[in-house]
C-alpha cells in the first residue's frame, strides 16, 4: 500500500504540485500507518493478480474519505471508482448520510465526476511544515441511493 501511495503521488501529483512538495508529501508517509488505519477505518485494497493496485480509507465516525488511491499503471481503469463506490456502500451501511473529504487538486475532477461538490480551497499541512493546495468536497448519500458513480466513469 505505501508502494502505491507514493507511487500515486510522485507520478500523478506533479502537474499541480512542485516537486518539492511532491516529495514532501511522498517522504512524509510510513508504511506503519496503514496498519493503524486498517484496525480504526473502514480500508479497502483493491488487488488484480495477487498485486495490490488500489487502497480507500474510510472514517464512519465522521464520515471522511481519508484516502483513495490508485497505482499509477491502472489509473483511469475504474479502480478508484469501484473502490469509492464500497467506500459509500460500507457508509450508507452505517448510516453516514454524508461524506466529506480533503480532495488533492489533480483528483478534483474524479470527485466531481462521482458525484461530489467542491466546497472551499484550503491547506492540508504535512508533518514538515509544507501545506499542500487542496479542496473540501462533499456529498450526501442515501440509503439505497446505489452506485456514487454512473458506469463507466473512470
Amino acid at each position: 500500500m505505501w508502494e502505491v501511495h507514493t507511487a500515486a503521488i510522485r507520478q500523478g501529483c506533479g502537474k499541480h504540485y512542485t516537486a518539492g512538495e511532491v516529495e514532501a508529501w511522498a517522504g512524509s508517509l510510513k508504511p506503519s500507518v496503514y496498519q493503524e488505519g486498517m484496525q480504526t477505518r473502514t480500508f479497502l485494497v483493491a488487488e488484480e493478480d495477487s498485486r495490490i493496485v488500489g487502497f480507500a480509507k474510510l472514517d464512519t465516525a465522521t464520515g471522511e474519505v481519508e484516502a483513495v488511491y490508485v497505482a499509477p499503471d491502472r489509473a483511469r481503469r475504474g479502480v478508484g471508482r469501484r473502490l469509492l463506490s464500497a467506500l459509500e456502500d460500507a457508509a450508507v451501511k452505517a448510516g453516514v448520510p454524508h461524506l466529506v473529504l480533503a480532495s488533492s487538486l489533480n483528483a478534483v475532477p474524479f470527485y466531481v465526476r462521482c458525484g461530489f461538490q467542491a466546497l472551499e480551497k484550503s491547506g492540508h499541512r504535512l508533518p514538515d511544515g509544507t501545506v499542500l493546495d487542496c479542496v473540501w468536497m462533499d456529498k450526501r448519500i442515501a440509503v439505497g441511493a446505489g452506485r456514487p458513480c454512473p458506469a463507466g466513469v473512470p
